[in-house]
């Protein structure tokens, strides 16, 4: 019983700490798939996220015919939560797959702290829009009619 109560207090305790609305967002400091380091602390209009492989080929299909500066010229950037992977499938599979099939920057998650704060939806990718560093709006898509609806 204990350990169910401490699960659930753990639990509301990480929704408690999801970006809202109006909220300031922390600077970004990731490493991308070509381990490069990325501290943006001016942050760009449009955040996108993936939580899931499935999610990420959403982002995939949309980027297929965009060139690799189409994000930065757009004032995007796109994250990948990979803290759930197991180590070895992600330097042997994941960021390998990632750096053939994806020349624009994909920023890591590696740590569950930094994964929580960006709301999450099972196979839907976050989008968050930003201004001023805060929270404007926060939307998910599941397929890439929504995400192209959602970055209009």
């Amino acid at each position: 019983m204990k350990q169910l109560i401490t699960i659930l207090l753990l639990t509301l305790m990480l929704v408690a700490n999801e970006y809202k609305t109006g909220e300031k967002i922390e600077p970004i400091n990731l490493k991308d798939q070509f381990d490069k380091e990325h501290n943006i602390t001016n942050l760009p209009r449009t955040i996108i996220i993936a939580f899931e492989k499935e999610s990420s080929y959403i982002f995939n299909k949309y980027m297929k015919d965009k060139n690799e500066n189409f994000l930065n010229k757009n004032d995007m950037v796109f994250l990948a939560d990979i803290s759930q992977m197991p180590s070895f499938i992600t330097t042997t599979f994941a960021i390998p797959k990632m750096k053939n099939l994806q020349p624009h920057p994909v920023l890591l998650i590696n740590e569950e702290n930094t994964a929580f704060r960006y709301p999450y939806k099972e196979d839907k990718l976050t989008i968050i829009k930003v201004k001023n560093n805060a929270v404007l709006s926060i939307d998910f898509a599941s397929n890439l009619k929504e995400l192209k609806e959602c970055l209009k």
